[in-house]
């Protein structure tokens, strides 16, 4: 299924469109990384497109996953935007998934970690 919605989306892809896909698949308590799904990345390799991780971190305190509306009277809390290098998939197929999954989580949490040392 994940083919066919790559390839119904190549033209916005081919005009340069960004498209943001959550790896852990939903919002989850901001204590760690949690295992990735492996959508993001099969629709990289389909497109053969760059994937870029981002990680947010903080975003947790203003907007629980419990909640549908931000919690009020945290809006002093501090969201951290860490753009991290991009991972290629120039070249890779199916097979290759579960290594760039693998890779982008190593990355991300490092990243996480050290965020949270810096900002705990």
């Amino acid at each position: 299924a994940i083919g066919r919605w790559v390839t119904h989306e190549w033209p916005r892809i081919k005009k340069g469109e960004c498209f943001l896909l959550a790896p852990e698949g939903t919002r989850k308590d901001g204590s760690r990384i949690y295992p990735f799904k492996s959508g993001p990345f099969l629709f990289g390799i389909e497109a053969q497109c760059p994937i870029i991780p981002v990680l947010i971190y903080g975003a947790w305190k203003i907007q629980p996953k419990e909640k549908i509306l931000p919690a009020w009277g945290k809006w002093k809390n501090k969201v951290i935007v860490q753009i991290l290098p991009p991972l290629f998939t120039n070249g890779m197929n199916r097979e290759h998934r579960q290594a760039l999954q693998e890779q982008a989580y190593h990355l991300m949490s490092q990243g996480f970690e050290q965020l949270k040392r810096e900002f705990n």
